[in-house]
Order: C-alpha cells, then sequence, then structure tokens
C-alpha cells in the first residue's frame, strides 16, 4: 500500500482518536478533549483548563530510505516517524486517585498504537509511556510515544 504524508497523518490521528473516545469516558467518566496539532480542541470552546484531564498528540516524520525504481519507474520511499500524547492530569485531584487516572489515560494512548497498523498501511513499533515528573505548574503528565513507518510510492 502507498500513502502520501497528510493520508498517513489523518490515518494516525484517526487510529488515535478511534481507541481515545471509546476508553477515556470509562476512566474519566466524562470525554478527555484532545488537542490536535495545528488545529483547536476538539469539541467545545476551550475554557481554562483546571478541572479535567487532556492531551495533545503531535507526529514528527524524521526521514526515511528510498528502494530502487521499479518497473515503471515508480520509486519506493519508507517513511518513519515518531507520534506523541502528551496526557495532562490537574494535580488538585488526590494523588493516588489522579495519578491511577492518568496512568490508565496514558495506557489507553499507548494501546492506540501498540501492536497496531493502520488499514492504508502505517504500522506502529517500539511504544512507551515516560512519566514527565514533577514540575511546579498545576498539572501531572505522562508522555507516549509511538515511532511509526509507512510506505510512500511515487
Amino acid at each position: 500500500m502507498s500513502l502520501t504524508f497528510e493520508e498517513a497523518r489523518d490515518e494516525i490521528m484517526d487510529q488515535f482518536t478511534t481507541v481515545w473516545e471509546a476508553g477515556d469516558n470509562a476512566i474519566m467518566g466524562v470525554s478527555v478533549r484532545i488537542k490536535y496539532e495545528g488545529i483547536e480542541f476538539k469539541g467545545t470552546a476551550v475554557e481554562p483548563f483546571t478541572n479535567s484531564a487532556w492531551c495533545r498528540i503531535s507526529i514528527q516524520h524524521s526521514g526515511g530510505g528510498e528502494s530502487l525504481a521499479g518497473a515503471l519507474g515508480t520509486h519506493t520511499y519508507e517513511r518513519v516517524g515518531v507520534v506523541y500524547v502528551q496526557v495532562f492530569m490537574p494535580k488538585k485531584y488526590r494523588y493516588t486517585d489522579g495519578m491511577a487516572k492518568l496512568e490508565r489515560l496514558a495506557m489507553l494512548a499507548r494501546d492506540a498504537f501498540e501492536g497496531q497498523k493502520t488499514s492504508g498501511g502505517v504500522w506502529f513499533r517500539q511504544c512507551r509511556i515516560t512519566e514527565a515528573g514533577v514540575d511546579e505548574g498545576p498539572w501531572n503528565q505522562f508522555n507516549v510515544m509511538a515511532e511509526f513507518v509507512y510506505d510512500e510510492v511515487k
């Protein structure tokens, strides 16, 4: 299969959104907002984030390789990159409850990619969760990273 840059980006976002929206409500009791790279938050207007969890997803392509030309003069380019999901939970939640929910949201984000392949041929690998650590701001944060690869034929 062959995807363009834009098609691959759409498939990665759709893969995440489908899994996230199927599971976030079970964890938090409400839908958790998603901040997509380059666009406003999905759903209602954004109010200051003081009471609810939220996440941000971004995609970074990082290169790839080229094969020899095919019989028709086409080239297959392997495109690779990383998708990042940052998950935030207000620190004002009780530590045990808030951190447990934050961990479950991070696992949900990881599960959107781990062992998965989109219908168009984006493969995910090396999925991992990392704790961001303590900061002075109002949020606890976990980061999820997954490498991806797909082919583009030109």
